[in-house]
């Protein structure tokens, strides 16, 4: 969230102005693509990438809270990588994350926890990264159900790839969208997930280009 949030906002009520103004016209505009659905449910969205390194986790946050910002309503970011979090539990985080849900040690009531930022909450992955979750499916399904009862939107920050961890999750989910970078995403890797989401009949609902860099200085680019 540094590289999105004003550091001098934390605990404020959420705002638009909470944003660095550079990336305001890019969270507008991936705010105006998901309205749709935002306007007749409270959505569960999909967010992942072909390969580490993306920024799927940074944009979720930032989306999770615009989405927070524009509805005036809590959202909930997930951390759904439970091999490699990015949320790195501590004491002052629930004992309990996705993990021990999955394995049927816990209820949902139990897992989410506020964040520095108001109407926004989390749910990290467990604490038992060294092992991968066998899921069952109606885990799943309760967990979406569960998550959107209580919250305006969703955000699930995947683990990296198609797989049929990934494949459960994305066959419940209200959006599905991939994030790629600017001379990073390797086009093979990119393609080769997107074909994994086409055989498990998982329609992809958009990309997000990345990083993405502007040859032309800032004082020139804004008046273009």
């Amino acid at each position: 969230m540094k590289h999105f949030i004003k550091k001098n906002v934390m605990g404020e009520p959420p705002h638009p102005q909470h944003f660095h103004p550079r990336i305001l016209p890019e969270l507008e505009s991936l705010y105006a693509a998901i309205k749709p659905v935002l306007s007749s449910k409270r959505p569960f969205i999909f967010l992942g990438a072909s390969s580490t390194g993306e920024g799927v986790s940074t944009i979720g946050w930032a989306l999770s809270y615009y989405i927070a910002t524009r509805e005036n309503e809590e959202c909930l970011f997930v951390d759904g990588d439970i091999r490699y979090p990015s949320i790195r539990a501590n004491q002052e985080m629930p004992a309990h994350g996705l993990h021990e849900y999955l394995q049927g040690e816990t209820e949902f009531r139990e897992l989410p926890f506020p964040t520095e930022l108001e109407y926004l909450a989390a749910i990290h992955g467990g604490h038992h990264r060294e092992q991968f979750v066998k899921l069952a499916e109606e885990k799943v399904e309760q967990f979406v159900a569960e998550s959107t009862r209580y919250y305006r939107a969703v955000v699930f920050n995947a683990r990296p790839g198609f797989d049929k961890f990934n494949e459960q999750w994305a066959k419940h989910s209200d959006l599905v969208m991939l994030l790629a970078s600017y001379r990073s995403t390797k086009r093979e890797i990119l393609q080769q997930t997107l074909r994994g989401f086409t055989r498990a009949g998982v329609e992809v609902s958009g990309l997000i280009f990345n990083k993405q860099e502007h040859p032309i200085p800032d004082f020139l680019y804004r008046r273009l």
